[in-house]
């Protein structure tokens, strides 16, 4: 990849490091949530035309509140999904960068605050740890969506 002119040299960055497989799973990771993100918003604000407005991901993710997805603001998933989401932008315009366990950090945080009372080791391997978490978000939101739904048969 052109990486620009350095010393009076063309300069090349190599971008055969990059872990396509564990950006693939990411990816995928952001997609499944944004998914249950989408359901969740239609279920629970259904007096607006969801196939008019194109919101961004982090526009649909401001309408939601932690209050009625969790009772706790502890179980708050949204920060980490933000975060998750501030990743996927930073990929979609720079190829460099390293989905490792910092990069990641956030998402082992939220995990350790649901298991407060009962020790907690995050996964060391970013691929387990995207599973880990987004599996808790999307029960998460399956959870609200199975009562929305039972509650409300026609919304």
């Amino acid at each position: 990849m052109f990486d620009g002119v350095k010393d009076g040299s063309v300069a090349w960055k190599r971008i055969a490091e990059i872990d396509h497989e564990l950006l693939g799973y990411f990816l995928t990771c952001h997609l499944l949530i944004e998914h249950y993100l989408d359901e969740y918003l239609k279920a629970t604000i259904p007096q607006l035309d969801w196939e008019k407005p194109r919101l961004t991901f982090g526009q649909r993710i401001n309408l939601v509140t932690w209050e009625v997805l969790v009772s706790d603001q502890k179980y708050d998933p949204i920060p980490a999904i933000k975060h998750l989401n501030a990743l996927r932008n930073k990929i979609s315009h720079r190829l460099e960068i390293k989905l490792d366990m910092e990069a990641l950090q956030p998402l082992a945080d939220y995990l350790q605050k649901l298991s407060s009372s009962r020790p907690y080791v995050a996964p060391s391997d970013p691929k387990e740890l995207l599973e880990a978490f987004v599996g808790t978000c999307c029960a998460t939101f399956a959870s609200h969506l199975s009562f929305q739904y039972r509650q409300y048969p026609n919304s």
